[in-house]
């Protein structure tokens, strides 16, 4: 039986995706693509098994439980998650909340109180939000749109990279959730797959680049982002679910587990 899956649309999962392209073959694996925001939600309500999901989803589908060893990670600067304004950051007054992705929203509201300690006033970001970036008023972008913001905004705040300065540990973006427990090995095959995808990322960023001219796509996937998640990507995620959990009320660490 084929398991229905659910994957972030964004460029960064293409070398998971491409790795897992002999499975959907197979058909052990159904695919699907949408926004992070939208996966989670389908996920939540029980539309897929499967997701590779913003961790934050851990938060909001607490019964889930991570699967496997990839996910999209960064250890420090990852290019495409940040706050993008036209002053610099402590003169910044007013903050929109890109409305595709709770874990960057959280992450950016993690930074906020316990790296840069600012406060500027927090507002759900309305569609065609980037164009109300002007002034005081910035913005949370992430994923294809934030690698073309990148040269729009003259102020850039990478959240992977200030996450690093704040904690010394890489950051997980999105990780393999599962609603029902999976065969050992299935999961064994899917991390196999996985692997194959990521070893052939130089020769997929080379296919890819002539639609991304303005950035170089062999950087970004084997500089900027990793793939594996281990022992500290893990640490990692289980410090950012606390803090953040902590800053929604459903958490009790603080600053001082840094």
């Amino acid at each position: 039986m084929s398991i229905r899956t659910v994957a972030v649309n964004y460029r960064n999962t293409l070398p998971l995706r491409a790795g897992l392209a002999s499975m959907t073959a197979s058909g052990r694996l159904d695919v699907h693509l949408a926004p992070p925001a939208a996966a989670t939600h389908a996920f939540a309500h029980g539309e897929y098994v499967l997701g590779l999901l913003p961790v934050a989803a851990a938060l909001e589908v607490p019964e889930a439980e991570f699967v496997g060893d990839y996910g999209i990670v960064s250890d420090g600067f990852v290019g495409s998650v940040g706050i993008f304004s036209q002053v610099p950051l402590h003169e910044v007054e007013t903050l929109y909340l890109d409305h595709d992705s709770r874990s960057s929203v959280l992450l950016a509201r993690v930074l906020l109180r316990h790296h840069w300690r600012l406060a500027p006033t927090l507002l759900p970001a309305p569609r065609g939000y980037r164009s109300r970036i002007e002034g005081a008023t910035a913005g949370v972008i992430i994923g294809d749109p934030a690698i073309t913001a990148r040269r729009v905004y003259p102020y850039y705040y990478d959240l992977g990279e200030a996450w690093r300065e704040m904690t010394g540990l890489p950051f997980v973006y999105a990780s393999w959730m599962s609603s029902v427990p999976l065969d050992r090995a299935f999961v064994r095959d899917f991390d196999a797959a996985q692997a194959l995808g990521v070893a052939d990322r130089r020769r997929l960023a080379r296919e890819l680049q002539p639609r991304v001219p303005h950035y170089d796509l062999t950087t970004y996937f084997t500089e900027q982002l990793r793939f594996l998640v281990d022992a500290r990507a893990r640490r990692a995620r289980r410090l950012f679910l606390d803090l953040g959990g902590a800053l929604r009320g459903l958490g009790r660490r603080t600053a001082a587990a840094i």
